[in-house]
């Protein structure tokens, strides 16, 4: 025996109907006595249904819908946003300015603070630069077409590279030399070709390539820094 429940309630064997067979003599205007059998298990449905009834509990028959308590929706929860990060805008450094000036950072003569005082010129008088001066500021200036040299004859192509001339202060005596001796070009004091040290005088003319640089002495016997 198989026992089915049709959408109305009723119990019937499966095995015997097709379909309930009360719900069958009911749509067709007919009705049959039931069997003991059948009544006893009509009985125990009903007697279900009003227990369900009393407690309450939503019915779960075939085909019938129940209506169980929905659970709250889950409210999205919006969390406290961190405060953004400011930027700090920290103070900026001056950058190092690179000196153009050699003699900013030459030895410092005579107590001065800063630059070191200027203790005497090369003016050129004749070449490319002619009319431009350039200071002395130390007591040993290295000229030469090199820009490291404290004195830069870059612009004329007919000194060698690896010229050097140097102009040195002695303040004892309060005299300029000159030493060519690290020199591959012949170097002139005057038109007189330069083969060892020799000391200068105010305005006398050097020669090197095709550039005539005259001195200008500043400190001497009549000035000298204190």
């Amino acid at each position: 025996m198989r026992m089915q429940l049709c959408k109305s309630g009723h119990y019937y064997d499966a095995d015997k109907n097709i379909e309930c067979p009360y719900c069958s003599n009911h749509q067709m205007g007919r009705t049959r006595p039931l069997t003991s059998q059948e009544q006893t298990e009509l009985n125990k449905s009903e007697s279900n249904e009003a227990i369900d009834e009393s407690i309450g509990y939503p019915k779960t028959s075939m085909g019938i819908e129940t209506d169980f308590p929905k659970t709250m929706p889950i409210k999205e929860i919006t969390f406290p946003k961190t405060m953004p990060i400011e930027q700090v805008d920290f103070p900026k450094t001056e950058p190092i300015r690179q000196s153009t000036d050699i003699m900013a950072t030459a030895p410092m003569i005579g107590g001065f603070e800063g630059r070191s005082p200027v203790l005497g010129w090369l003016v050129c008088t004749e070449g490319i630069k002619r009319g431009k001066d350039y200071r002395i500021c130390t007591e040993k200036a290295y000229i030469g077409r090199a820009q490291s040299n404290d004195i830069a004859l870059d612009f004329d192509n007919t000194i060698s590279r690896d010229t050097t001339v140097i102009i040195a202060f002695h303040r004892q005596k309060r005299e300029f030399w000159l030493d060519a001796s690290q020199s591959r070009n012949n170097i002139y004091v005057n038109n007189e070709l330069v083969m060892s040290p020799v000391c200068l005088k105010n305005t006398d003319n050097i020669l090197i390539g095709n550039t005539v640089l005259k001195l200008i002495c500043l400190c001497g016997n009549e000035f000298m820094w204190e």
